[in-house]
Formats: C-alpha cells, sequence, structure tokens
C-alpha cells in the first residue's frame, strides 16, 4: 500500500466486507494483501469473497480449514474453487497445492523435507525464513513456496467403523490410526512449515477426528442445497457466500 491513509481506507473496506473484524486485524489483512495466502471462497454480494489462510499474527485467519458439509459435491465445488483463486493470485512467495486422499506417507515426506530446510538454514519457522537478513540482498526461503495440502477425509474415519480382525491384526484401527496421526501433525507442524491444510469432510465429528477440530482455524460448511455456504472463524462473524454453478468434470456427488 502507497501510504498510511490508504491502508486505512482499505481496512474500513475489508470491515465492510467482512463485518465483525476488529480494526487491528483488518489493518494487518490489507498490509499483508500483496504476500499473503488468500482464497475464494464463494460470492458475497456479487463479488468474490477472499479470505486469509496465513496465521493471524500475518493478518490471516489462520493455516487450517474444514470444508463440511452433507454434500460431497458440494463441497468439491467449494475446494476447487478456493485452489482455482490460488493459481490466480498466488503469493509472493508461490504456492503449491498438493491434494491426496490422506495418503500418510506423501504428507509425512513433506513435513520432514520442509522440517530439513529449516534446520539447514537455522531459522526456526517459515516466517523467518522469509525475512531477509541484514546485509543480504534476497531472503533464505524465496525458492520456497507456501504449499496448501487439501485432504479428501474418507467416511470412515467420521462414524467409526469397527475393526476388521486379519491375521495382520486389526487394520482398519490401525490406517484409521496412522491417518489421524498424520493430520494431527500435519495441523500442529504445519503452522511453521507454512503449510496449510485444507480438509474436505463430512464433518469435524466422530472417535477420530473430534479431537483434532480445536486446531481448525475456520470452517466452510457447505448447504445441503450444494450451492450456498457460511464461513465461520474463532473470532469473526459468519460470512454467508453463494457458490459457482458449475464444477470441473470428474467430481462425484
Amino acid at each position: 500500500m502507497a501510504s498510511s491513509n490508504a491502508r486505512k481506507r482499505a481496512a474500513r473496506d475489508h470491515q465492510r466486507r467482512f463485518p465483525g473484524t476488529p480494526y487491528p486485524v483488518a489493518l494487518r489483512a490489507v498490509t499483508h494483501a500483496d504476500s499473503a495466502l488468500q482464497v475464494v471462497i464463494g460470492k458475497a454480494a456479487g463479488r468474490p469473497c477472499w479470505v486469509g489462510i496465513e496465521e493471524m499474527a500475518a493478518g490471516g485467519d489462520g493455516p487450517h480449514v474444514a470444508v463440511i458439509g452433507a454434500s460431497r459435491f458440494g463441497r468439491c465445488r467449494a475446494v476447487e474453487l478456493m485452489v482455482e483463486s490460488l493459481a490466480a493470485r498466488p503469493p509472493r512467495r508461490g504456492v503449491e497445492v498438493l491434494t491426496t486422499q490422506g495418503e500418510v506417507g506423501q504428507v509425512n515426506h513433506l513435513i520432514e523435507e520442509r522440517a530439513r530446510t529449516l534446520l539447514q538454514a537455522g531459522a526456526r519457522d517459515f516466517a523467518e525464513l522469509h525475512r531477509p537478513r541484514a546485509g543480504e540482498q534476497r531472503d533464505l526461503g524465496e525458492n520456497v513456496p507456501a504449499v496448501v495440502v487439501v485432504v479428501d477425509i474418507d467416511d470412515h474415519l467420521i462414524d467409526g467403523f469397527p475393526p476388521v480382525l486379519t491375521r495382520e491384526g486389526y487394520v482398519a484401527r490401525a490406517e484409521s490410526e496412522e491417518t489421524v496421526s498424520m493430520l494431527n501433525r500435519l495441523l500442529r507442524q504445519g503452522r511453521s512449515l507454512d503449510l496449510h491444510a485444507v480438509l474436505n469432510v463430512r464433518q469435524m465429528e466422530g472417535p477420530w477426528l473430534s479431537a483434532l477440530s480445536g486446531q481448525i482455524s475456520s470452517i466452510l460448511e457447505v448447504n445441503a442445497d450444494s450451492m450456498t455456504a457460511t464461513w465461520r472463524t474463532h473470532d469473526g462473524s459468519p460470512v454467508d457466500v453463494v457458490l459457482p454453478a458449475k464444477v470441473a468434470s470428474g467430481k462425484g456427488s
């Protein structure tokens, strides 16, 4: 932003778009807009509704989102909209999207790779890694983009299907525990590793997932009509949005 007055006007406009947003939060959001990781969650008042999925200290609503609702078609529509908006307006540091059905090894490898990057750079987190150091022309993490991990969660993690006894033991229980352990690791360590989770799940309840709900920063709840949704954060007022009419082919219903 060019001036303090421009930032203040932009912050007031942000508050009008998102009623209930405290002024300091709105000011942080517009100040960091050029470098912020933002996604579209639908349309409000006929305009794309952008929200930040950075940490709150960086002007966002928090790094982890759950897209919930009974309509799988509607959830997939909302997630696709988020991914498309990331491509349309990436942050300055760049962004990559990893889509997974909950493959434990794939996500754990990503976490370990990012942790090694921090260790080699001698940084505590990626926010520090992206800050230029005194006397250096560029930041150490300029070639390390943010990663948004879209996890499509099977219903068996919610419903708590009984484990199947095989010669190897209780297979379903073991697989569920591994998946939940991976999700817990992603949500906890992702905050320092510039990893941002988008969970596509019917509901954040049940014997496996309820324990993870406290780590979710915001929720986009898709209504049964598959055309509307409500965005909720811990601090702000709910925002009602309209989802696009079409989604790319190949999505299930």
